[in-house]
């Protein structure tokens, strides 16, 4: 993926709360400083200013042709601006036409879904689509890997993670739109509805034993294609607090259907966002996380692996930039330059331990 012609990089949605994070790291590394992009010309401007980078200022509402001519001079895109159910498809779509490496920050299964459609359409252009480069899925998906690695006959993988206490605007305004849909396992190769809250497990992953419950996180798509593995959930501890206000939302659904309730989520999320103000910078510096994978092959034998990591959007911070220096430097797996990858895929599994203080427990 190294080009010699495409000095650029870019980082769009950088005046967001964590592509802004990126943007300073970015800037006080020894990278390239990147091109900072977004729709807000102020915020993006100021930004830019601040850091000492070159601002660009789009939509991607416009034709894919017009935003395609906005990155062609970069070798690498690092798509920030949420909510991805929304952005994810255009900025990849003008990737491809741009023959701009593609790299995101979600974690919703429907955008990987959408992406991996795409996979021959970017292994034709020779493009490469690496979504969920963040916490959101380096380290689950780097563990999920690692399991089958050790365990390749497993049929069924647990993953459960802990620590993610404090979110985003962003991440908050993707996690209320996902309400218009269930919660998601796979099951024998399927991605499969449940209710929310519906599937529970007791698990120590910290210092006590607490109930998980299963959510609709995005390895439920992605380490089935890392791994093959058929049945996959992922489990993360929900505040009684929480449920109870999904629970309370949930009738809307019911009540409105899933196009309205998607659309009535939607704006409740970005009337909130402004009270979300995500985790200060002592929680980024102290807080840790915590992963476990539990595979299961057909004899009934397990293997667990568990592994600490930063606080979840410190850790997307290193791990983002980790992916960007590797796409800039050409230093994929072979086979795995173009089309639709994982980050375990595309840089294999220890790529979590490029990011600091990841150990396994």
């Amino acid at each position: 993926m190294k080009d010699t012609v495409k000095k650029n990089w870019m980082i769009y949605g950088a005046n967001g709360y964590t592509g802004a994070l990126i943007a300073e790291a970015a800037a006080g590394s020894s990278m390239r400083r990147p091109v900072l992009a977004g729709r807000n010309a102020s915020q993006i401007q100021a930004l830019a200013s601040r850091l000492d980078c070159e601002a660009r200022v789009f939509d991607l509402s416009s034709d894919s042709d017009v935003i395609a001519k906005q990155i062609e001079d970069c070798a690498v895109v690092l798509h920030c601006a949420g909510p991805f159910a929304f952005t994810a498809k255009p900025m990849a779509e003008a990737c491809m036409k741009a023959k701009t490496a593609y790299c995101d920050i979600t974690g919703e299964i429907g955008v990987f879904q959408s992406l991996h459609e795409m996979d021959a359409n970017a292994r034709h252009a020779g493009v490469l689509l690496l979504p969920g480069v963040g916490f959101d899925v380096v380290p689950t998906d780097c563990v999920a890997r690692t399991v089958y690695e050790q365990m390749p006959a497993a049929v069924s993988l647990r993953l459960a993670f802990a620590g993610l206490s404090h979110i985003s605007a962003g991440t908050m305004r993707s996690a209320l739109l996902g309400l218009a849909d269930d919660s998601v396992v796979r099951k024998d190769g399927r991605l499969t509805s449940i209710p929310y809250f519906s599937r529970t497990a007791q698990i120590d992953l910290t210092d006590r034993t607490e109930t998980y419950h299963a959510i609709p996180w995005g390895d439920v798509f992605t380490a089935f294609v890392s791994t093959g593995i058929p049945n996959i959930e992922v489990f993360t501890t929900v505040p009684s607090s929480q449920r109870l206000l999904l629970g309370a939302l949930m009738p809307l659904r019911s009540l409105l259907g899933r196009s309205r309730a998607r659309s009535f989520f939607g704006a409740l999320g970005k009337m909130l966002s402004p009270l979300v103000k995500g985790p200060d910078e002592t929680v980024r510096r102290t807080a840790r996380a915590r992963i476990e994978g539990l595979g299961m092959d057909g004899r009934g034998h397990t293997l667990c692996l568990r592994l600490e990591t930063q606080e979840g959007y410190a850790f997307t911070v290193e791990s983002a930039l980790a992916a960007v220096r590797r796409i800039l430097d050409g230093r994929l797996e072979k086979g795995h330059e173009t089309g639709f990858q994982t980050p375990s895929l595309a840089f294999g599994s220890n790529f979590v331990f490029e990011v600091g203080l990841t150990r396994w427990l």
